[in-house]
């Protein structure tokens, strides 16, 4: 576990350190959650993994979470 990963509040109850970025870090790590949410999305629907597809769900709401901090 990273020295960053934090507990007490943030999204979902843990952080996951994008506090101490700057918009265009905050706007590449979004484009690389919806990148991967995408992969994920195509990866479960050919492999027929729902798990897969769940966790794209849950990228997109940290990408959406992350987009909301930029400013």
């Amino acid at each position: 576990m990273s020295a960053n990963h934090d507990h007490g509040g943030g999204h979902a109850g843990h952080s996951h350190g994008e506090e101490n970025l700057s918009d265009r870090q905050l706007i590449f790590a979004v484009a690389i959650d919806v990148l991967l949410t995408l992969a994920q999305i195509v990866g479960g629907i050919v492999s027929g993994s729902l798990a897969l597809i769940a966790e794209a769900l849950h990228n997109f709401s940290d990408a959406v979470s992350r987009g909301s901090r930029a400013g």
